[in-house]
């Protein structure tokens, strides 16, 4: 039984003597840094949502634009070198594009899953206060 007792006043004297407010402190600091990063990503997210969307909007003007070139190509039935380059080159900015956009949403998926971090980490700051 003493050596329970033993064991109990250790274990006081360790709890006692451990720097809580100072763990609390530097807790704190980092939940604040993890917020200010937090933000800092829904920024650059916000930023890379907008050119992802301005992306778009060129990938389908794009399109648009090589549809409407072999439409008038199809009714003349003249093929001249001047427009298999032009096509040849939209097809290129096309691919381009898409190249483009497959990144960004690269990107955009891994700010998404960033973004669904932060609240474990606070809830995780919460429970560390309760102890």
């Amino acid at each position: 039984c003493e050596d329970k007792d033993e064991k109990y006043r250790c274990l006081c004297d360790k709890v006692e003597r451990e720097n809580w407010q100072g763990h609390l402190k530097d807790l704190r600091n980092r939940l604040d840094n993890v917020s200010q990063g937090h933000e800092m990503q829904s920024e650059k997210f916000q930023i890379m949502q907008r050119k992802l969307d301005n992306h778009e909007e060129i990938h389908t003007e794009l399109g648009n634009r090589l549809r409407g070139y072999n439409a008038r190509k199809a009714g003349t039935g003249v093929q001249d070198e001047w427009g298999m380059v032009e096509s040849s080159d939209i097809s290129r900015r096309v691919a381009e594009v898409e190249s483009e956009v497959n990144s960004f949403d690269s990107k955009m998926e891994a700010i998404r899953s960033d973004l669904a971090l932060a609240p474990r980490v606070a809830e995780l700051v919460d429970t560390l206060k309760d102890v």
